[in-house]
């Protein structure tokens, strides 16, 4: 900003517009205490066209001044950059984060106040420095006046301060509210099969009308809030207006000054007093140190993997060093101490009941999950010593529940890296038989895909997401219940290339219940029987 700031022709425009600005004021005196005493000559035609192409040269240079800052500003993503920076470095995945509520609030304001139009901003800060003459003049033309206004200037901040404060408590409120209401709706949409077969609609629909009913109070609280500051500032204005007039009606009795300074005196006034009044908002946006320190402490609490080594080969051997992890809900640790390691070309089926640990331990070993205690080694490395893009190529990883990015099954494709083609995403939507469903399509890969209410069913989904995996074709195969929800169709697709990577010497993870995954495993994991000496089986289910 302060770059910005410092632009030759921005600084000349600036002092030229705040001199023209005083052209009016100056008329005012000249025309009403001397032609108007003393006759009207030639002199007054020249000063009022003078005075017109001032005016019309100040409107000009304030368009140049706005164009100007547009085009830095549209040049100048550094602000939009930085928020992005900022939320890069930290790892959502992080267990803790849940349970900061206002997590959603606090990353809005950031991205508002990050990308906030700074033109009003610079503009009032090239502006203030020239308050300071209109004040001197206002000084130099009354003094009564001048303490007036300054007396005025003072009951006015005091209002902004108060009226400011509770604006932001209701308007914190109010968005609160906001997003109650946007998570029962976006789970009405979710779930509405759920609720039409369990529930009753009329007391689902309860909660919407409660909660729209407390939206509806503090929306109306919070712009009444507004409307009183306007009409108490408009009413201060106007009080100020009157005492300035009745002030300087006195003096002009007194014959200590003229009418025509009274006049210029309220121009100069009116021109001051919302600049001064708006200074406050001025320094409140421009101060981001609270939240630069609110998502430095966010990167620092939850900081999100940042190694730097890159392996030129990794040949998939992964070990599990002493990990424990808990849930802050939970008074019971998931994992306590757990050691596991997976040799390349191995398979191993990791099995339990529901709710045992089966996808924690998938996104512990992916790295999306960090262990409270412990190490998660790849090749003998430490994770958080690998370069993040280089370590998500080691994995073909397929989640239990396919998430999509929101967009083409194309883009979904293409962000696996910058180097997979058309041609890579047409052989292995071949590869998985899914040729047939995608040419039903109207526009095959350019289909959008999406998480809710989607087309594709979840075996279709479940192949997709394989598809899309395996353009990695990384040495780690790692699946969260591949087969569950499939078809037979669907689920053969999964146990070819299950042995297509046997073949290939690929270490393969698998949390599944299926018997015919299981029937090929090298190693079984029970996490039913953790706590158990012998809770890794050879060649055999317990």
């Amino acid at each position: 900003m302060l770059r910005k700031l410092f632009k030759i022709d921005l600084i000349v425009s600036t002092i030229l517009i705040n001199i023209l600005s005083l052209a009016l004021p100056l008329y005012v005196i000249q025309a009403l205490t001397r032609y108007l005493n003393h006759g009207i000559s030639d002199t007054l035609y020249v000063l009022t066209i003078g005075t017109f192409f001032a005016l019309i040269l100040e409107l000009f240079l304030r368009n140049y001044r706005i164009i100007s800052l547009e085009e830095s500003q549209l040049n100048d993503n550094r602000k939009s950059n930085n928020y992005f920076q900022k939320l890069s470095e930290i790892n959502f995945e992080d267990k803790k984060l849940s349970l900061i509520k206002d997590l959603p609030q606090r990353l809005k304001k950031y991205r508002v106040l990050s990308n906030n139009n700074e033109i009003n901003i610079i503009t009032s800060l090239l502006d203030s420095p020239f308050i300071i003459v209109h004040l001197i003049i206002i000084y130099l033309l009354s003094k009564p006046v001048f303490l007036l206004f300054i007396l005025f200037i003072i009951i006015g901040y005091l209002l902004k301060i108060f009226s400011s404060k509770s604006q932001r408590i209701k308007q914190n409120k109010l968005n609160n509210d906001k997003d109650k209401n946007h998570y029962l709706e976006k789970d009405f949409l979710k779930n509405f099969q759920t609720i039409s077969l369990y529930s009753d609609i009329d007391k689902y629909f309860k909660k919407f009308k409660e909660q729209e009913k407390k939206i509806n109070k503090n929306q109306k609280s919070f712009f009444t809030l507004i409307q009183k500051f306007e009409f108490n500032t408009a009413f201060i204005r106007s009080l100020l207006s009157m005492l300035v007039i009745f002030v300087a009606c006195i003096s002009i009795y007194e014959g200590q000054m003229e009418i025509g300074v009274l006049i210029a005196l309220n121009i100069l006034i009116a021109k001051t007093f919302s600049p001064i009044i708006n200074f406050y908002d001025l320094i409140k946006n421009m101060n981001y140190g609270d939240l630069d320190n609110d998502f430095n402490s966010l990167s620092k609490l939850y900081p999100k993997r940042n190694g730097k080594i890159t392996l030129k080969k990794c040949n998939g051997k992964i070990e599990l060093r002493k990990i424990s992890l808990q849930y802050p809900e939970h008074k019971i640790s998931i994992f306590e101490n757990l050691s596991l390691k997976f040799e390349k070309g191995s398979i191993t089926v990791v099995t339990g009941d529901n709710g045992i640990g089966k996808s924690t331990l998938f996104r512990i070993i992916t790295g999306i999950q960090k262990p409270d205690k412990g190490e998660i080694l790849i090749d003998n490395i430490n994770i958080e010593q690998i370069s993040q893009e280089n370590f998500k190529n080691y994995f073909v990883s397929v989640t239990q529940e396919p998430i999509f990015l929101e967009g083409t099954i194309k883009e979904n494709f293409l962000s696996i890296n910058d180097g997979i083609t058309d041609n890579n995403i047409v052989s292995a939507i071949s590869r998985f038989n899914l040729d047939e469903y995608l040419g039903e399509t109207e526009k095959g890969i350019e289909t959008l895909i999406d998480n809710e209410g989607s087309k594709f069913s979840l075996g279709i989904k479940k192949r997709l997401a394989l598809a899309r995996a395996s353009l990695t074709d990384g040495p780690i195969i790692i699946f969260d219940e591949p087969t569950e929800g499939m078809d037979r169709e669907g689920s053969k697709i999964y146990y070819k290339y299950l042995n297509e990577a046997k073949k290939e010497n690929k270490t393969i993870i698998i949390l599944s219940h299926d018997k015919e995954i299981i029937k090929g495993a090298n190693n079984i994991i029970n996490l039913n029987h953790l706590k158990q000496p012998d809770f890794i089986f050879r060649n055999k289910l317990n």
